[in-house]
């Protein structure tokens, strides 16, 4: 095993954006820095995993990889930390507290933490409380918002902070052509959670007075059930077609190319893989005007960007869609992959820790 070691969920067969993001980090970091990766198998008792499963094909990588709930596997990936020079350490919910204390003891200066989220999205004040007790603990982070960055000087004004806009998840530089057809499509993916604003943006979708516009919802349900959404969108004048389950990378890709537009309507400030996706694949985001987005995209260049929370900021930004502005968002969009790719990213943090 390698002196430097990365520790994050594996893709596959951990399904999800972390795990896609740290598997193709660890990809592209070894070429510039030998990297070891303790890749986690499974990161949650499947009784207090919010979605139908974690994983993607767990069978096939039974004997490969780390179960972080193993206590077996905690002292193996122990072990490794004690021996090793520096640990890139994925970060991204209070859940994994506990373990993470345990393979980072007596090693806490050795730890890099890579942080997708400083707080969870749903966190109250003893979430929050315990979350700044352990983060406090280390010295070095890597975030993808200023608003993280802000977030954890406020509790520890001494930290070495990077940040860093969330990358590719490859270094593809191959250009997805838009197809324009009579209807503008829009396509909102990922897990629905309150945070995401889906009901907040079918509220002002279904508002509209135009028809030229339709609506694809591809996701997993973590927030109110199947029944409060399909009412919703059965009362609707609108063309919404909709498949509330996790499906494959490759389905993704394909819908996504079907798409003209990527809906990211966020409540709350995250570094997001769905903006990387629709980066990847030249499609334009309608999103709010949170950090995450604004630090990436420009307003009318490559992007929509509508006033966070206001219905009326949406509709406008609906009501003046037409399909040469998005075919040439879409042109600049390609402009931007070599600057958001891993590789770069991986090189900046090279460059900062190594």
């Amino acid at each position: 095993m390698s002196k430097t070691i990365l520790i994050g969920p594996a893709s596959p067969p951990v399904r999800g954006g972390i795990a896609i993001h740290t598997t193709n980090f660890h990809k592209s970091f070894n070429k510039i820095n030998r990297l070891g990766f303790i890749g986690l198998r499974k990161l949650y008792p499947e009784f207090l995993y919010p979605g139908n499963s974690q994983f993607t094909d767990i069978y096939k990588f039974k004997n490969k990889y780390f179960n972080l709930i193993n206590i077996k596997d905690l002292i193996k990936i122990f072990n490794f930390v004690s021996k090793s020079n520096k640990v890139i350490l994925t970060y991204w919910t209070f859940f994994h507290i506990p373990f993470f204390l345990l393979i980072t003891m007596f090693n806490k200066n050795k730890v890099i933490l890579l942080c997708h989220n400083v707080y969870d999205h749903d966190s109250k004040f003893f979430k929050r409380l315990l979350i700044r007790f352990f983060l406090k603990r280390f010295d070095n982070f890597i975030v993808h918002t200023t608003n993280d960055k802000k977030k954890i000087i406020k509790f520890h004004n001494s930290a070495n902070i990077l940040r860093l806009s969330h990358p590719l998840y490859d270094n593809s530089s191959i250009q997805y052509n838009l197809i324009l057809e009579k209807n503008i499509k829009l396509l909102f993916f990922g897990i629905i959670r309150p945070y995401k604003g889906l009901d907040f943006f079918l509220d002002v979708f279904n508002s509209l007075k135009r028809k030229d516009i339709e609506l694809k919802i591809i996701g997993e349900i973590w927030y109110k059930d199947r029944k409060y959404w399909e009412d919703i969108i059965s009362k609707s004048n609108k063309k919404i077609l909709y498949e509330f389950n996790f499906v494959s990378n490759s389905k993704l890709e394909k819908e996504i190319i079907k798409s003209n537009l990527i809906i990211m309507p966020y409540m709350s400030n995250t570094g997001s893989g769905v903006a990387s996706m629709a980066l990847k694949y030249n499609r334009p985001i309608i999103g709010s005007s949170i950090e995450g987005i604004t630090e990436i995209f420009l307003h009318n260049k490559n992007a929509l960007i509508f006033k966070l929370g206001s219905k009326s900021s949406l509709k406008s930004v609906l009501n003046r869609l037409n399909k040469e502005k998005i075919l040439r968002m879409s042109n600049e969009l390609n402009k931007m992959k070599k600057i958001h790719n891993m590789e770069n990213y991986a090189k900046k943090i090279n460059a900062k820790f190594f």
